[in-house]
């Protein structure tokens, strides 16, 4: 019987819609996300359709997957698709409306916790230690935008009641493209946050000779996607300054348990940006219906 892969570990079956064609459904059970040999045990040549989350769809899994028509992802990036899918018929959907908020919502509330201090006041009572530790204010603040898509738009929209200085860089419009921007907005912003795909040309984006031109007192943000970010440059940064802090959502390798994980300015979570109920599942259906819809039996 022809099948449907559905490889995102956290997909809600009540996100699922009901279809008339008759196909197999198959769930990835392990909780987590799958390796590629993995993904090889569960496709054949009856694959017709994949529902994608973050996992890495190689160019041995479109071989195995022979027949396959979709792939429709449940997030925005298709930077773990492999390019052999452009030698291909097969249709490439994507989520890319549903998330915005939810990811905007996540960066705004994970800049007030780092400015207001809170996960240190949160750790500190729960060690018996009653320590009032200074925060600052976002109102009146120099915020930087690398990339202005949707979801820095969104965020703009969000900061708008804290009267904050905006810079913004983006290689892709005209008005914002200037190296010049670019160099500005790192040495001048208190928040900088990172709002780009990732791609080949944009790997390690942030390196070494961009993070020494940040303010050593800023707050760097990355809930973009892993690879973007030099992680030995930031750690070399966060190290030497304490009261530079990043927040970080994604990382070069997935699950991350690495050495940026023992720094205390750093605020970490696990690529969870994104993951609010609304917005999940908004993802989740869509990317099913975007499935189902473009198939043919």
């Amino acid at each position: 019987m022809k099948n449907i892969l559905i490889l995102t570990s956290t997909f809600d079956r009540n996100n699922l819609i009901k279809f008339n064609k008759k196909i197999e459904l198959k769930f990835n059970s392990t909780g987590r996300r799958l390796k590629e040999n993995e993904i090889l045990k569960l496709v054949d040549k009856n694959t017709i359709g994949i529902i994608s989350g973050t996992e890495k769809i190689t160019k041995n899994i479109f071989l195995k997957a022979k027949n396959l028509q979709v792939i429709s992802r449940c997030g925005t990036g298709v930077d773990n698709i492999d390019n052999y899918v452009n030698k291909t018929k097969i249709k490439l959907f994507t989520t890319d409306k549903e998330p915005i908020l939810s990811v905007a919502e996540f960066v705004l509330t994970q800049i007030l916790s780092v400015m207001k201090n809170t996960f240190f006041h949160n750790f500190d009572l729960k060690k018996k230690i009653w320590k009032k530790r200074k925060g600052f204010l976002l109102t009146n603040k120099s915020f930087g935008f690398i990339g202005y898509g949707k979801i820095a738009k969104e965020i703009k929209r969000l900061i708008s009641p804290f009267n904050c200085k905006l810079y913004i860089f983006d290689k892709n419009i005209t008005k914002y493209k200037k190296e010049s921007a670019l160099k500005n907005l790192l040495k001048k912003c208190d928040v900088i946050t990172l709002n780009i795909p990732f791609n080949l040309q944009n790997k390690n984006f942030l390196n070494k000779k961009k993070f020494d031109l940040i303010k050593n007192n800023a707050i760097f943000v990355n809930c973009s996607r892993g690879g973007l970010v030099d992680e030995i440059a930031l750690y070399a940064k966060l190290k030497k300054n304490f009261s530079f802090k990043a927040i970080l959502d994604c990382f070069a390798e997935e699950p991350y348990f690495g050495k940026l994980s023992k720094l205390e300015n750093v605020l970490l979570s696990p690529h969870a940006a994104s993951f609010t109920k609304e917005g999940r599942n908004m993802m989740e259906r869509n990317s099913f219906i975007n499935c189902i819809k473009n198939l043919k039996i």
